[in-house]
């Protein structure tokens, strides 16, 4: 694959990154995605052609917006970036094929999932109800999980292990969910592993929801850890006869906080799925 192909795969990916991030905010608003053009969410200003190039906007006015000067969210240039990157991946790891067009549309709806349920804490059923139907498609269409082309046949029967697969990976989440009355795990969450289990497969799969649980851990502490060194530093300002600038906040991360499993569960595929990486 030339450079040229990689670096118009990029681009296109964040293209379609900044129209993800579009897309999340209106449903997030309860606003019509087919029509309207896009705004600044601090003061409706509409945004012009030049402020919607994905990655040169957000740099070319500095992280604010021409208007009202608000800070603009670095989620925009974040998802731009990854958008590119996943588009670039997953055609530079299976080729245009058709597991590299799965792959592909795969991750720009986890991507979506990713952003929408990490600032909601939802994760929208047609998101991913279309992410299960691609990861159940998938098994007519490409060889077991290899994602390459199945002989000289397009379409195949798959196993009943490989059907089996997704229910397998769900069926233990759904148990914590109905133990815990959905204290300890979104529906929504159970649902995504079912086409996380069709993509990957029984082992590859539940090593993704390892490391799903894994990182959560990780990041949730290390946040909790961050919060006891700001507030024991504040404390000592405090102490010292320092004004505070930064008031306690009410939203502080405890251990009895919800936290959004939805980002660390696409954060786990992604690590099985383009890098193979499995614990069983």
């Amino acid at each position: 694959m030339t450079s040229a192909t990689l670096v118009l795969l990029f681009v296109l990916g964040t293209i379609l990154g900044s129209g993800l991030n579009a897309l999340a905010w209106r449903v997030e608003t309860a606003q019509s995605w087919k029509t309207g053009r896009s705004k600044c969410p601090h003061c409706s200003h509409q945004l012009t052609w030049w402020e919607l190039i994905p990655l040169l906007s957000f740099i070319g006015l500095c992280g604010r917006c021409c208007d009202c000067k608000q800070s603009i969210s670095w989620q925009y240039p974040l998802v731009e970036l990854a958008a590119g990157g996943l588009t670039t991946l997953s055609f530079l790891t299976f080729g245009f094929t058709v597991g590299g067009v799965i792959a592909f549309l795969v991750s720009l709806l986890l991507l979506f999932i990713y952003v929408y349920d990490g600032r909601t804490m939802l994760i929208p059923d047609p998101a991913v109800w279309s992410f299960n139907l691609l990861a159940f498609l998938s098994l007519f269409l490409v060889s077991g999980y290899s994602f390459s082309f199945g002989g000289d046949n397009l379409f195949m029967l798959p196993t009943w292990w490989h059907l089996a697969a997704g229910p397998l990976l769900a069926l233990p989440l759904l148990l914590l969910w109905f133990g815990s009355h959905g204290k300890a795990m979104g529906f929504g969450d159970v649902k995504l592993t079912l086409g996380i289990g069709w993509l990957l497969g029984v082992g590859l799969g539940f090593s993704a929801v390892f490391y799903a649980f894994w990182i959560g851990a990780v990041v949730s502490l290390g946040v909790l850890a961050y919060q006891q060194l700001w507030k024991s530093s504040a404390s000592k300002a405090s102490e010292g006869h320092i004004m505070n600038s930064q008031p306690d906040r009410e939203d502080k991360l405890t251990l009895k906080s919800a936290v959004p499993f939805g980002p660390f569960l696409v954060l786990g595929f992604l690590i099985a799925f383009f890098g193979n990486v499995t614990l069983f």
